[in-house]
Formats: C-alpha cells, sequence, structure tokens
C-alpha cells in the first residue's frame, strides 16, 4: 500500500513503515535511513505578486500552503545559528502530500515547506524557488519502522538494507 496516512503497523499487519520526522516512543523498532531537510518554496511569479518575505514571522501575512501530513501544520519552526522562531501560519488550501504542496506552490497557490526530495525536480526546473534560504525548517529524518512484536521477514530486511544503500547517494 502507499498512501500518505499514518497507519498502525501492529493492528493494521504491515510489515514495515516509512516515516518522516521526529519518532515519539512506541513499541516499533526504527532504522534511521536519511536526513529528510525540508525547504521554504514559492513560484517566482507568487513572490513577485506578494513579495519575499524576509524574516520566518512575514510568513504569517503570506498564502501557506498547509500539509495535514504534519504534526502541527499550521505551525512551522525555523532556527538560524542560535536562534529559533516559531510562526503560526495559515492558506486557502490545505493538502496531504509533499508532492501535492510542491507542485501547489509551483502553481502560484502561495509558500509551501516540503521534504527537499519532493522539492528537488521543480527547484531545478525553476518552477519553485527556495524562500528564506539563510532559515532553516525543523530538522526531520527518514525512518524505516517496523513491529518489534513481529520476526522480520528476510525480504523485509532485504528492503530495509536497499533503502538505507540508495538514500546514502544522498535525497
Amino acid at each position: 500500500e502507499f498512501s500518505d496516512r499514518m497507519v498502525d503497523l501492529v493492528d493494521e499487519g504491515f510489515d514495515l513503515g516509512v516515516r518522516i520526522g521526529q519518532l515519539g516512543d512506541s513499541s516499533l523498532i526504527a532504522r534511521r535511513l536519511a536526513p529528510a531537510p525540508l525547504k521554504l518554496l514559492a513560484s517566482p511569479a507568487y513572490l513577485n505578486s506578494a513579495g519575499a518575505p524576509s524574516h520566518p514571522n512575514d510568513l504569517a501575512r503570506h498564502d501557506c500552503i498547509i500539509d495535514r501530513n504534519k504534526p502541527a501544520p499550521n505551525l512551522w519552526r525555523f532556527h538560524k545559528g542560535d536562534e529559533a522562531v516559531e510562526v503560526k501560519v495559515a492558506g486557502r488550501l490545505t493538502l496531504n502530500g509533499a508532492r501535492a504542496a510542491v507542485c501547489a506552490a509551483a502553481h502560484d497557490a502561495g509558500i509551501a515547506g516540503s521534504p527537499a526530495w519532493a522539492a528537488r525536480d521543480s527547484l531545478e526546473a525553476g518552477s519553485v524557488v527556495e524562500v528564506l534560504p539563510d532559515w532553516s525548517l525543523d530538522h526531520r529524518d527518514l525512518w524505516a519502522v517496523f513491529p518489534s512484536n513481529r520476526f522480520l521477514a528476510h525480504r523485509v530486511r532485504l528492503l530495509v538494507d536497499h533503502l538505507v544503500d540508495w538514500f546514502s547517494d544522498g535525497l
């Protein structure tokens, strides 16, 4: 199954899940696959129309694209050196996926926070540009998670090892 929803691996009988973020305490075993840095992005046309923010606090006055797959979708946290800023954002568009948020940003819908891997092609094509590049959004990692109360099938172990190797080349 390929889904952006948070599944219950144990109750739903999944052998493996791939998750982005900071993992909470659970009965799952987790193996870090790679860092998953977040990028803040918008289309050049949106920025020409609305103006480019110069500080994270400016985002409160912008149309932000909200991704419901994040733990606190309307609260964006930024870091620059020792400075940390939390901004409550809002927007007209709420989605449930990183690629959808990048696509919406590329079509002038506002400013999106997205994992770098989901934004790579659009950044290279120039349909979006990075906003506030001197600021980092909350750090996240990509994880393989699996139930601890179940025998880990050889094929699942091979898949996890393959993912670790594949992501070692960088997102």
